[in-house]
């Protein structure tokens, strides 16, 4: 009676089982995934196109600025590897804004970096976005935070870590 049952216990797993055959493609299930590749390339591409575009304006509707250095994270760790973490202001309109530039690892030993220094900066006007931090531009001058009320930090962990 067992042996009855398993047998058909067998039967029935290897029928549920059993490799179908796939069917094969008719022209229909052929044109649309053709469609379907050519959709997702073209959107990259248009992505890819309006990405580029935007850091162009970005960069065209950009200033230059006087960085002055705030606090220096040298060899910060990241997900893989190290890199080099630099806080700084400058300012704006009466505004302090204070961001945080990262760069390769050995970037502030190379350009022999410390904090105070001041350094020339660009940045996108729209939405002060840091575009590039030029090291080898050192500016002798002293820029002093105090006397402004309005300051704006990258983040709340930041302001937390500056004061």
């Amino acid at each position: 009676m067992i042996e009855i049952l398993r047998t058909k216990l067998i039967q029935l797993l290897l029928k549920k089982y059993k490799k179908r055959k796939p069917k094969p493609w008719t022209r229909k299930d052929t044109f649309f995934a053709i469609l379907t590749v050519a959709i997702t390339f073209f959107l990259i591409f248009l992505m890819a196109k309006w990405i580029k575009n935007y850091e162009k304006e970005q960069l065209e509707n950009s200033f230059f600025t006087i960085a002055c250095i705030e606090k220096l994270k040298p060899r910060a760790s990241k997900t893989r590897g190290f890199e080099d973490r630099i806080l700084f202001f400058f300012i704006k309109n009466d505004t302090v804004l204070h961001k945080v530039y990262t760069t390769y690892s050995g970037t502030i030993d190379k350009h022999n970096i410390n904090e105070g220094d001041c350094f020339e900066l660009k940045v996108a006007e729209k939405d002060y976005d840091v575009y590039e931090c030029y090291f080898n531009k050192k500016i002798d001058t002293i820029i002093s935070k105090k006397k402004y009320e309005n300051h704006t930090y990258h983040t709340i962990f930041h302001k937390m870590k500056l004061e």
